[in-house]
């Protein structure tokens, strides 16, 4: 057993203190970004007769940002989100630009699982596309802006409960 005469106290005590400042640090910072967006609304979305609940989303706004949160209840094929998302911008569609500017959409649609998290976040212009919090894709191009809160918050939305619960105005 080897002597640190009194330095491996003065040590541990440093490491002590460094691991609590790093710890409210990283609260502090946690809640900052927490803070920064407010829940607007929610919905559970729901599919068929039997009402299987597909996923509950939920849209939030920060001061420059908004954003929307898909929180998947089963495991949703690629395949079958590339429908929603083609029901959903259907109405935008006959527009050829349009079209070819849905492909980066469809391009940056992945399978989900339950339990995952698919996000959109909107920043001005700029698009960015999460799973799970890692990043699929980002563009700042102006009409896939516009194309990415379409079905849900656009003029013709998928569902107009859905987009009363997201926007707060379904009482």
């Amino acid at each position: 057993m080897q002597s640190c005469g009194g330095i491996c106290i003065e040590l541990n005590k440093e490491s002590s203190m460094t691991k609590k400042i790093f710890t409210f640090l990283m609260l502090f910072s946690f809640h900052s970004l927490a803070s920064d967006f407010d829940l607007v609304g929610s919905y559970l979305l729901e599919y068929s007769v039997f009402k299987i609940d597909v996923y509950k989303i939920s849209y939030f706004k920060g001061k420059e940002t908004e954003k929307l949160v898909l929180d998947y209840k089963i495991d949703v094929k690629k395949e079958h989100s590339l429908e929603g998302w083609k029901v959903g911008l259907a109405h935008k569609m006959k527009d050829d630009l349009f079209r070819q500017k849905a492909q980066w959409i469809f391009d940056h649609t992945s399978d989900a699982k339950k339990g995952d998290s698919f996000i959109i976040i909107k920043t001005g212009q700029l698009i960015e596309f999460q799973m799970n919090e890692k990043l699929l894709g980002k563009t700042t191009d102006p009409i896939i802006a516009e194309l990415a809160f379409e079905p849900w918050l656009g003029e013709k939305p998928i569902d107009k409960n859905l987009k009363a619960s997201l926007l707060g105005t379904n009482k």
